[in-house]
C-alpha cells in the first residue's frame, strides 16, 4: 500500500463507528472536567481550604487523565491487533481487557525510554569530562563543539529508539509478547522488512498531518464537541496507521 493510501485509510478510519468515537470522546470530556472546576475552591473559604481543595481536585483529575491513557493504550493496541489481522472495523470495547493491554503498552513505553535515557546519561557524563577539559584548557571552542556534539548524539538515541518505538507496538500486537516487543533486533529487521524509506516517508508524512490536525484541534477545543471528538480521532487514526504500516513488512 502507497504511503498516501494508507494515509488516506487511517484517517477514514475513525468514521466507520460514530458511536465508538462518541464514547471514547465523553470519556476524555469526563476526566478534563476536575481541570475545569480546579479553580472552583479559590472563590469560597481561606485560602488554605482553597489550596486544599485545589489539591484534592487536581489529584482526583490527575488519577482520571491516567485511567483513561491506560484505556485509549489499550484500545489503540486492539485497533494495531485487528488491523494486522486483516479485519475491518473497530474493535468491540472489552474494558478488563482494554485497561490490561493498556497497562502493558505502559511497561513497554517506559523500557523503551528507560534505554536511551541510561545511554544519553553514560554519554552526558562523558560530555562533562570533555567540557571539563576544555575549560581547564581555556578553549571555549572545544568547550561548545563538546557539548554540540553530545547533545547531537543524545538526540539521534532517542529518535532512533522512537522509531524503534512505534513498530515495536506492532511487534507486540502481533505476537502479544512484551519480550518479542523488546526483542530491538528484531524490531530492526522488521523496520527493514517495511523499508526503511518507507518508513521514514510514514513518519514525514505523520508529523504534517499531525501538524494540520492539531491546528484543526486547537480550535475545535475551544467549544465542547472539540474535546469529545479531537482525543478519540487520534488515537483512531494513529492506531490505524501503526497496523497498516506495520502490515508493509508482510510484503517483504
Amino acid at each position: 500500500m502507497e504511503v498516501v493510501e494508507l494515509f488516506k485509510d487511517a484517517l477514514t478510519y475513525p468514521t466507520k463507528d460514530f458511536s465508538k468515537l462518541l464514547i471514547l470522546g465523553v470519556l476524555a470530556f469526563v476526566a478534563t472536567i476536575p481541570f475545569f472546576v480546579m479553580v472552583l475552591p479559590l472563590f469560597f473559604g481561606s485560602d488554605v481550604t482553597a489550596l486544599a481543595g485545589m489539591a484534592v481536585i487536581g489529584l482526583l483529575g490527575a488519577l482520571l487523565v491516567l485511567i483513561l491513557d491506560i484505556i485509549y493504550a489499550g484500545y489503540g493496541l486492539n485497533i494495531i491487533k485487528k488491523t494486522i489481522a486483516l479485519e475491518e472495523g473497530l474493535p468491540e470495547f472489552d474494558w478488563g481487557q482494554m485497561i490490561i493491554d493498556g497497562i502493558k503498552v505502559f511497561i513497554l513505553g517506559i523500557i523503551y525510554a528507560i534505554i536511551p535515557t541510561i545511554l544519553s546519561a553514560i554519554i552526558g557524563f562523558l560530555g562533562i569530562g570533555l567540557s571539563t577539559f576544555a575549560i581547564s584548557a581555556d578553549s571555549m571552542s572545544t568547550f561548545l563543539v563538546a557539548n554540540f556534539f553530545v547533545f547531537f548524539i543524545i538526540g539521534i538515541i532517542y529518535l532512533i529508539f522512537g522509531l524503534l518505538y512505534i513498530v515495536a507496538l506492532g511487534r507486540f500486537a502481533e505476537t502479544d509478547s512484551l519480550g518479542a516487543a523488546l526483542n530491538v533486533m528484531d524490531v530492526f529487521d522488521k523496520i527493514g522488512q517495511i523499508g526503511w524509506g518507507n518508513y521514514i516517508l510514514w513518519i514525514i508524512v505523520l508529523l504534517i498531518l499531525q501538524f494540520v490536525l492539531n491546528f484543526v484541534a486547537g480550535i475545535l477545543l475551544a467549544i465542547v464537541i472539540g474535546v469529545i471528538i479531537v482525543a478519540p480521532f487520534f488515537l483512531m487514526y494513529y492506531s490505524r496507521a501503526i497496523g497498516l504500516l506495520y502490515n508493509e513488512s508482510k510484503n517483504y
